[in-house]
């Protein structure tokens, strides 16, 4: 007899388990296209959240590629920001201290150096699509 109750007991834990699944949604905003691949910038380990914690970054010039900041942690490290989502609102001096999600690409140079490049990627557009250099949807083209 102690046999069933017990065996209730594994079958509820295992229930409700099951029912505490991660809760999250993906959103179409949530996917960006980086170097012609798709990635959810919520989920994917390739991605990392900028300004760093407790950290700004400063506008040193705004430039094709993207946006050169001057992060206020790592001994004042230069970085090119590509598609940021507002880089139309950035001038040189402005401060941006909302943190944002980017992926880490290939460095690139600004003036004599090299710099670390990260990609917030391009929105998730039917023309954006046409980018992609894999799955679906460039198969179907």
């Amino acid at each position: 007899m102690k046999i069933i109750p017990a065996l209730l007991a594994v079958l509820g834990i295992a229930l409700g388990a099951a029912a505490q699944t991660n809760s999250y949604v993906p959103k179409g905003t949530d996917m960006r296209i980086v170097e012609g691949k798709m990635y959810n910038r919520v989920l994917s380990t390739n991605w990392v959240t900028l300004p760093a914690a407790g950290a700004t970054l400063e506008v040193v010039d705004v430039v094709s590629g993207g946006v050169v900041v001057k992060t206020t942690a790592n001994s004042g490290e230069e970085m090119i920001i590509k598609h940021y989502p507002e880089e139309k609102k950035l001038a040189k001096g402005k401060t941006i201290t909302t943190s944002f999600r980017a992926m880490p690409v290939t460095a690139a140079k600004y003036g004599e150096q090299t710099v670390a490049t990260y990609d917030c990627g391009l929105p998730n557009t039917a023309e954006n699509r046409k980018t992609l250099t894999n799955g679906p949807i460039h198969a179907a083209q």
